[in-house]
């Protein structure tokens, strides 16, 4: 048996590293010329609650766990104009706010802390909330709240038109949001690429093949239902014969190297563009979003990726960034920029999702298009797809 994974991202890798634990052999390819996916451009913070339950168990069976570094709330700015609010002044804000303002935040508060936002098993509730709009749920939010609360938070959707995205992928998101200002979360020191450098590791260590620098041209179903997979290295085409297949990939490559696939979705990619920068801050934080969409700066999000490195996100992938709303004057310089198209999967009301058993037998997809947007969902959709395969052995 062996099964071939196209993309090596996180749910690629996560699914390789589930599959040979069970000895079924496997082959990646990866388009870039490293495995990791989306890390590089990725915050990845994560926490040890129900959020993120697949993610904070795969860390700890790598025994990664130690790598963790806390990140408290006075790590968080929100970028407000041309200054930077600290985040954790949003609770004694609110201690401050008029009655009815504080019984909302802490109504809203304990609501996220209960929501579970299963994949295999939604609520009744959630099943409700993928029917309207963000922007329907929140109508009624106080304008104190919507500013402080929702609006920062809700930049992790890279999505500002809150009609154009569900209210359980809003409420999700926001309860990330959530946790990260309330200092919950942890990081690792450089983003999640100790996560997907062992699982590469783990992978080879049972020698499976990871083809990187991989271009895939074409998937073909042969007779006997197996796959051949098509594909250009180092300026040669090859081809390899798979049992099963995986599809670790955005919905819109998936569906064009794989024709066979009947992919109904309505799942949005939006771009997004990342610059990476190094130089002196006016503030010592760790990670700033915007309060407001357009903010003067056009920046929607900052962060520190490496210890003297920066990734600063742009709401406006033209328009120029404001360097001097975060950096002392002059003392920056601008590394590298890239304008990730179909970047970040976006769910709206009603939207049609694809199931990860597809209507062609033996094969699958996984990834973070699968309602929720987050390293979480890449993870527990690999563990769910993994398990498919095991099963049907």
């Amino acid at each position: 048996m062996k099964v071939g994974i196209i993309g090596g991202g996180v749910a690629g890798l996560t699914c390789g590293y589930q599959l040979q634990k069970n000895n079924i052999k496997t082959i990646i390819w990866e388009k870039e010329p490293y495995v990791g996916g989306r890390n590089l451009y990725n915050i990845g913070a994560v926490s040890k609650g129900r959020l993120y339950k697949n993610s904070h168990k795969l860390i700890e069976e790598l025994g990664l766990e130690s790598l963790y570094t806390p990140l408290p709330s006075n790590n968080f700015g929100l970028i407000c104009w041309r200054f930077m609010l600290k985040a954790e002044k949003t609770k004694s804000t609110m201690r401050f706010a008029p009655k009815k303002i504080r019984q909302f935040y802490a109504d809203l508060m304990e609501k996220l802390e209960k929501m579970d936002f299963d994949l295999e098993n939604p609520s009744a509730e959630i099943k409700e909330l993928r029917n309207i709009s963000f922007a329907e749920y929140i109508a009624d939010f106080p304008k104190m709240i919507k500013l402080l609360v929702v609006d920062p938070e809700l930049n992790f959707a890279f999505e500002p038109n809150y009609e154009k995205i569900a209210a359980d992928y809003g409420l999700h998101l926001l309860k990330h949001g959530v946790q990260v200002v309330s200092g919950q979360d942890y990081v690792f020191e450089e983003n999640l690429l100790p996560l997907t450098n062992i699982l590469e590791e783990k992978i080879k260590m049972a020698n499976n093949i990871i083809h990187t620098s991989a271009e895939i041209l074409k998937v073909e179903q042969t007779e006997n239902n197996h796959f051949i997979v098509n594909y250009k290295i180092n300026g040669e085409e090859k081809s390899e014969i798979v049992d099963k297949i995986v599809f670790a990939t955005p919905l819109h490559a998936t569906q064009k190297i794989f024709p066979s696939l009947k992919i109904e979705s309505d799942i949005n990619y939006n771009p997004i563009r990342c610059v990476f920068t190094r130089g002196k801050l006016k503030y010592d934080r760790k990670i700033m979003v915007s309060v407001r969409e357009k903010d003067i700066s056009n920046i929607s999000m900052f962060a520190t990726t490496m210890s003297h490195e920066h990734i600063i996100v742009a709401f406006d992938l033209e328009k120029e960034i404001r360097f001097k709303t975060l950096y002392k004057k002059n003392e920056y310089e601008v590394i590298s920029e890239k304008i990730i198209d179909r970047a970040w999967p976006v769910r709206p009301p009603k939207a049609r999702v694809p199931e990860l058993k597809t209507n062609v037998p033996g094969a699958y997809l996984c990834g973070d298009f699968y309602y929720y947007t987050l390293i979480e969902t890449s993870i527990a959709t690999a563990n769910m797809v993994s398990k498919m395969i095991q099963d049907e052995i």
